[in-house]
């Protein structure tokens, strides 16, 4: 004698992955439309020239590609750890305490977010590039320029790109 119920739920399981899989194709689509076809135009772009898909590997083969991409690594490194760590504390305090300032230090905090990166890039470069104000400033006071760009770049990177929207 069969059992109808068994016979129930393995339809019912056959229609939910029927429904999950229809879930995913939205997904799929946007993935292949804006990442995979992209990329791989890009890549065979960058096959025509005269090195073909050999100058990849002179990322990896010569010296100033390499260093570039060691410098550009450790940056991302260290601004990953120090966003970790900044935003771990930010959202523990702002989470759990009430503190005079409260309200300063969060738009403070969410202040990068308002503004698109382009906007903020190209005022780190006018603060902390080589004739940025702080090169003038530092010039005029002790004689030389000091430039930050790279760790006005990084700390923005702490500030943007942290999830410290999700305390509050």
């Amino acid at each position: 004698m069969r059992q109808p119920d068994t016979f129930t739920l393995k339809e019912a399981a056959l229609q939910n992955r029927r429904f999950e899989t229809l879930l995913l194709l939205p997904m799929a689509i946007f993935t292949l439309a804006f990442l995979i076809l992209p990329v791989a135009r890009l890549a065979l772009e960058a096959g025509t020239g005269e090195r073909g898909l050999g100058a990849f590997l002179a990322i990896l083969t010569e010296t100033r590609y390499r260093n570039s991409l060691i410098v550009t690594l450790l940056l991302a490194i260290v601004s990953t750890i120090a966003t970790l760590a900044l935003a771990t504390v930010a959202a523990q305090t702002l989470a759990n305490r009430k503190f005079p300032g409260r309200g300063l230090l969060l738009a403070m905090l969410t202040f990068p977010l308002a503004f698109p990166g382009v906007v903020v890039g190209f005022m780190i470069i006018l603060l902390g590039g080589r004739l940025g104000l702080v090169g003038s400033v530092t010039k005029a006071l002790v004689g030389t320029n000091v430039v930050f760009a790279y760790l006005c770049s990084a700390s923005f990177s702490v500030t943007s790109i942290s999830p410290f929207r999700a305390c509050c």
